[in-house]
């Protein structure tokens, strides 16, 4: 043995030294950060391709995706939030609610000022006002969102220039051609088909296989917003 090498080990220093070895691997795992990406599971939902009978003969035959999936409350209740329609009465909420605050002041000025009982009940209705404005809108936006939970499944076909939603008897599209608006949330696509009426696709019912695809396909026939 040379000098400067180290002695043999025995079998038992040898299994120790591998274990050290192995629980500082696994501290270095655990260390590395987070990307801060929420990382959506695949919910088991199949999907499978499709023939686009509008075609041409140019085209691929199977250049469609058809999805089945059943919306969940929450999912409905998330897309209602994310819509423009509810941010436009948020800011609206907040108006009132700044007004209800700033009329109760003046309401209790009024009444240290002048003792007036009168101006003491409006000054905390307007606080009441103030403190039920956004509990009271929550609410209508949930009501809402139990009310569309049908429990129906949904049936979507997605091809390259637009989707068909519906069973055979009763089918509708949505055209991929930059007309129709869509808001992409962490785990929603929600497809804004016109003023009061939009269309929810979860990712969790995306198979990983063919998640691209999807969004490549919707996202590139679609105007997104915020």
């Amino acid at each position: 043995m040379n000098k400067g090498d180290n002695p043999p080990r025995s079998l038992q220093e040898e299994e120790a030294y591998l274990q050290e070895e192995a629980n500082m691997q696994e501290v270095e795992e655990e260390e590395e950060p987070e990307t801060g990406e929420i990382e959506i599971e695949w919910d088991g939902s199949e999907a499978e391709l499709v023939a686009d009978e509008d075609a041409e003969e140019f085209e691929d035959n199977f250049a469609g995706i058809k999805l089945n999936y059943v919306l969940k409350e929450e999912e409905i209740y998330d897309a209602l939030r994310s819509s423009k329609s509810y941010k436009s009465a948020q800011k609206r909420m907040i108006v009132e609610s700044i007004i209800s605050c700033v009329m109760s002041g003046v309401f209790f000025t009024m009444f240290a000022i002048d003792i007036n009982w009168t101006t003491l009940v409006f000054a905390i209705l307007c606080l009441i006002l103030a403190a039920v404005i956004w509990p009271a809108s929550l609410y209508s936006v949930r009501k809402n969102a139990k009310r569309l939970t049908s429990g129906e499944e949904v049936q979507m076909e997605i091809y390259p220039s637009l989707i068909e939603m519906g069973k055979e008897e009763d089918k509708w599209i949505i055209p991929l051609d930059g007309t129709v608006k869509c808001r992409k949330t962490n785990h929603l696509f929600v497809l804004q088909t016109d003023p009061s009426h939009i269309t929810i696709l979860p990712v969790r019912c995306i198979e990983p296989s063919v998640l691209p695809d999807v969004e490549a396909i919707i996202l590139s026939g679609t105007a997104q917003t915020a």
